[in-house]
Formats: structure tokens, sequence, C-alpha cells
């Protein structure tokens, strides 16, 4: 299939060919647009432009649909656990068994410690400098310090980076809050799930404590982890969007 373009100005006439998308409308191939008619396409915001092609994620809001790697979210939420995502859309696969899943997050736990030259950089910002130029920085500076694995052409480099930033963002993040509200910044906790460490990190205090009341130690519930991972999974990707191209 192919889409004819017509110039009116001098009634020439070009064919495009159609792109069969898996999910969402068809596309056109212009790709070679300015070669074959010497024109620009002109799109503010990339509205209606794809800079790629993508298996990873696809959303439409208007119809509520949210797919990764083909799957819908709804069975995702209820069947899998946020790092089984990031493992699916990593890698294209989910566990096929608890062991599987306990590993990817086990790497990502040992993986969640940042250098600690990074606080440095962090005690040196405003405390009221925004949260995403602090994130930002934090990762731009994660390359000077993580010179291996930087290679994004072998699968191996990828994975490798991938994963990497997908276990320090987490304790980035964590530390752009607690150097905000100028709390003492919390390390990690491993032998917490990824997604607990995540709420640790928020709220604890040093020497691996939480906040102690009448009652004693207020420990982070199933309910809240249970919660809060599923709204990691719905964030977890969205689509190919402006912001990701």
């Amino acid at each position: 299939m192919s889409v004819t373009l017509i110039n009116n100005e001098n009634n020439e006439r070009y064919e495009f060919e159609m792109i069969e998308c898996t999910r969402g409308p068809k596309a056109v191939d212009f790709s070679k647009l300015f070669e074959t008619t010497g024109f620009f396409s002109y799109d503010p915001g990339y509205s209606s432009t794809a800079g790629c092609q993508s298996k990873i994620s696809y959303i439409n809001g208007k119809k509520g649909e949210l797919y990764y790697r083909g799957h819908r979210i709804e069975d995702l939420v209820a069947k899998y656990k946020y790092v089984d995502v990031c493992r699916l859309l990593l890698t294209g696969e989910l566990p096929k068994n608890q062991d599987e899943s306990l590993e990817f997050e086990l790497e990502l736990r040992h993986r969640s410690f940042v250098h600690e030259s990074l606080l440095n950089m962090f005690s040196a910002f405003p405390t009221n400098a925004h949260p995403m130029a602090k994130l930002s920085s934090g990762v731009s500076i994660l390359s000077t310090l993580y010179s291996t694995h930087q290679n994004m052409h072998t699968e191996e480099d990828y994975q490798t980076m991938a994963r990497r930033i997908v276990a320090k963002i987490p304790t980035l993040a964590a530390i752009c809050y607690r150097n905000e509200v100028g709390a003492p910044i919390i390390y990690p906790d491993i032998a917490r799930s990824y997604v607990e460490n995540i709420l640790f990190m928020l709220r604890g205090y040093p020497y691996s404590r939480l906040k102690h009341t009448t009652q004693g130690e207020v420990e982070i519930t199933p309910l809240e982890v249970e919660a809060f991972d599923k709204i990691l999974t719905l964030h977890a990707d969205h689509g190919q969007n402006a912001s990701s191209t």
C-alpha cells in the first residue's frame, strides 16, 4: 500500500509506502520526503510524527489502552511485580518463575548504590532547586562515574547500562527529596524489595530505622508496597511520545 502526495503547483505526484502498525493508526514512510520532493515536513511537537519503530509500548489515552510488549496493562498489574515489568520492557520477556524474578530483582538491589562523590554534587544544590534539574544532573554524572558498558550498539552493554539506571534512579530521587527537606541521606537496604526500598529511602532514619511512636516502630506495610508497585507499573513506559523521541 502507498500514499500519493500531489504538488498542486506543478501537478507532480510522489508515492510513499505505508507502514502497517500492530496497534494504533497506520503510518506513512516519509523518511525520503526531502530527497524525493525537495520539501521538509513541518510538524511542531512531533504531534503526527514517529521518529522510529518501537515494539516496547503503546498507549491510547482516549480509549484507556496501555500495552507493554503486547501485554495488556490490566494483566501485568494483576499478575506481575514492577521489577518483572521492567524486565519485560528491557528484554521483551517476563520471568518464567519466581527464581528468575528474584534473580533480576536482586541484581537491581545490588546495583542501587551510587558513587559517594555524587553526594558532594547534591549537597552543592540549593535546597529549593527543582527536583528534575537535580535528578537529571545526577543521571548525567553517572556516565562519568561508570565508564564501562557504554556502547549502546551491543546488547550486553545496553542491558548492563539500562539495569544500572533502573537500579540507581530511585536512590537519586530519594537523595533529591532528602536534600530538599534537609534530611540526612539514607542508603539503600538490599534486604528490602526494590519497591519497598524506595519508600524506605524516603521515610527512613539513620542506622536503618523507621519512625518510632508510642506504639513502636512504624513499618512500611505490604499494602503500601503493593499500591506503590502498581503505580510504578502504570508509569513504567509512556509509548513513543515526543518527550521520549
